[in-house]
């Protein structure tokens, strides 16, 4: 059955419509909630199968840990890698349907947690006791190294398909790459210790941008909720850290900046992640500095109407998400995975 681009491009070519009509059509269809295309049953029972058979290959490593060696451990987890990696480069991008799209952008997702799990395999074969008490920060860099090359990964796919999902991974594995960086260096807090946090936003923050710049909705929403949200957190975890009031004051300023960026962009992953930064940082000074006293009842209100204008806001934000504010025409429509 021919899809929607394929039948606009033959009509376009039988001279029944020029390139400008075929580009309108496209963005209106691509607007529309019939041509997302539902999970069906046998899709959601192909995933649950999917997740048996990674259950019974976890169970299989877990319970023969001993008698499969070392060989017989990285083989299994190769296995695992090149069997989900196999199926997502498997399917042509923009050219399948959603279910195969959606099925696509799981498997990479997959593959980019096997990764992860291969890096942390091949380094544990090397020095077993790694993971014994003496070694802890031997431990934090295996795992700083599995984490880092996960994160290389997942903005491979992510670069290749644009899917929420694999944005999602990407965000968690590039912040979990830095708090592990930081825990094994163990940095003082303060800026030192906040240079690799803002590193890790400014990438993900371009990662956004970039998608957005690519009509990748989901995707860019989700990377802006992600870099806004770590951005101001992070900003304010290392002021209560080492009890700096202006590092606090920056984390608020901050979520005020994402919330800023929200209205500019019309974007709700701004608006979410900015929100988030302002009620940690109103959280944070009210209980170290107007605990059991009136003011922190008169801060607690404040924290409702900011949460207050937060819903207002994506409420007028969110619509525009799904119906694609921006014009789609030669473009390929996003889809959350």
């Amino acid at each position: 059955m021919e899809s929607l681009p394929e039948r606009v491009e033959r009509w376009r070519k039988a001279g029944l419509i020029d390139a400008a009509q075929a580009g309108r059509i496209l963005e209106f269809e691509g607007r529309a909630p019939a041509e997302r295309g539902g999970i069906s049953v046998v899709e959601v029972i192909a995933y649950i199968g999917s997740l048996v058979v990674l259950a019974g290959l976890g169970f299989l490593y877990g319970s023969q840990f001993q008698l499969l060696g070392p060989s017989g451990r990285l083989t299994l987890v190769i296995l695992v890698t090149v069997a989900t990696l196999a199926i997502g480069l498997r399917i042509a991008a923009g050219q399948a349907r959603p279910p195969l799209r959606r099925a696509r952008a799981v498997a990479l997702a997959v593959s980019v947690i096997a990764v992860d799990w291969l890096v942390i395999q091949l380094q544990y074969e090397q020095n077993p006791q790694v993971f014994s008490r003496d070694c802890c920060d031997a431990a934090l860099q295996l795992f700083f190294n599995s984490s880092l090359a996960a994160t290389l990964a997942a903005a491979i796919f992510l670069t290749w398909t644009g899917t929420g999902l694999l944005a999602f991974v990407f965000a968690v594995y590039a912040d979990s790459s830095t708090g592990l960086f930081l825990s094994f260096q163990h940095g003082s807090p303060g800026w030192p210790a906040e240079v690799p946090w803002l590193v890790d936003v400014a990438v993900v923050l371009l990662a956004a941008e970039r998608a957005r710049s690519r009509r990748r909705r989901w995707a860019a929403e989700v990377l802006a909720y992600a870099a806004s949200a770590t951005l101001a957190l992070s900003l304010i975890s290392i002021g209560n850290a080492s009890g700096r009031l202006e590092m606090e004051l920056l984390g608020g300023v901050a979520g005020l900046a994402a919330l800023a960026a929200a209205i500019w962009r019309s974007s709700p992953g701004y608006a979410i992640g900015g929100g988030f930064g302002v009620f940690g940082f109103v959280v944070d000074i009210e209980v170290h500095y107007f605990a059991n006293s009136l003011g922190f009842a008169a801060i607690l209100v404040i924290s409702g109407l900011v949460l207050l204008a937060i819903a207002f806001g994506l409420a007028r934000l969110l619509p525009r998400l799904r119906t694609g504010h921006q014009p789609l025409a030669n473009s390929t429509p996003d889809r959350l995975t």
